[in-house]
């Protein structure tokens, strides 16, 4: 028995037309006349539109469409149809999900470029903007009567942070904790912190220090009722400007560890010697039991220098 398709394919044939010639006749794609003359009903997203484009097909051939629809109730399934395109579907996409190596390849550069970029634009942001910087102590603007103060800050771990324009180190967990040593009356603390891009955060909290003159900050000898005994070495250090980084021991006794203002003085005292290393020598000046010895260094240098006393 002829089918739908055999009939619709033989009287274009018979008529001499080409399907391409149908397809632009009917404003229908080829693709579906072919999927008629072939009987393969699969091809329609649902039965109205394959009826619709069989009876113009018919009329166009000059078929008698409701002979040939007749042919078509005989031989149409919907239910079979629908189970058809859904195979089909399901194959289209495990052709699609089914990769070659080649394209594996492609698919695994391509997320390593994205991946890769998204780290850039990350990083480029970050140091776009100006870097974390936070003194949670003090917290404002305070006065003290003592000669030093406890500092500590938070900033961003690629930052550069400084004190007055001494560099500061972290603590392990990123943190800075130090102590500050401070000169009468007003003083300045400059905190900054740069990031590789040139941005910059910077926060100042103005100290008022108020105290007697208590400067003496090395061991300190037996005493004898309220006089102590005078140690054989004595160490000033003057801050001339700016700030510098201070860990001095005496007697191989860590006395002090901590940043002198501009403008502070300090005295340690020591029965053979005295250990002192300088974050920015060009600004610590020294005097040894009276004597004058200029400054440990130049500006910016890291120095450490050992005082001992000298021979009587």
């Amino acid at each position: 028995m002829k089918s739908v398709g055999s009939i619709l394919k033989e009287r274009r044939v018979e008529k001499n037309i080409l399907l391409e010639e149908a397809a632009m006749a009917l404003r229908i794609h080829p693709k579906f006349l072919k999927a008629l003359e072939e009987s393969d009903y699969s091809k329609f997203s649902n039965p109205i539109q394959l009826k619709g484009f069989l009876k113009n097909y018919c009329e166009y051939l000059g078929l008698n469409k409701d002979e040939v629809l007749a042919f078509f109730r005989r031989e149409y399934d919907e239910e079979s149809v629908r189970k058809t395109r859904s195979l089909t579907y399901r194959t289209q996409n495990l052709n699609f999900f089914h990769l070659s190596p080649k394209a594996v390849a492609w698919v695994f550069i391509t997320i390593s470029l994205i991946a890769f970029f998204s780290y850039i634009f990350y990083q480029y942001r970050s140091f776009a903007k100006p870097p974390f910087l936070a003194v949670e102590s003090p917290s404002s603007d305070i006065a003290v009567q003592s000669p030093s103060l406890d500092i500590f800050l938070k900033a961003d771990p690629e930052a550069e942070v400084g004190l007055n324009g001494q560099k500061l180190l972290p603590q392990t967990d990123g943190s800075f904790a130090f102590t500050v040593s401070l000169s009468k009356g007003v003083n300045a603390l400059n905190f900054t912190a740069v990031n590789k891009l040139g941005k910059s955060s910077s926060i100042t909290r103005k100290i008022l220090a108020e105290y007697e003159d208590l400067s003496v900050l090395g061991a300190v000898t037996e005493k004898t009722g309220e006089e102590a005994i005078k140690e054989d070495l004595e160490i000033n250090i003057e801050i001339i400007k700016d700030a510098s980084y201070l860990t001095v021991f005496a007697d191989s006794q860590k006395t002090f560890d901590g940043i002198v203002l501009a403008g502070a003085k300090v005295t340690f005292n020591a029965k053979r010697e005295i250990k002192i290393k300088a974050g920015n020598a060009g600004v610590a000046r020294i005097t040894k039991n009276g004597e004058f010895l200029g400054v440990m260094g130049k500006e910016g240098e890291v120095i450490e220098n050992i005082y001992t006393k000298s021979p009587k």
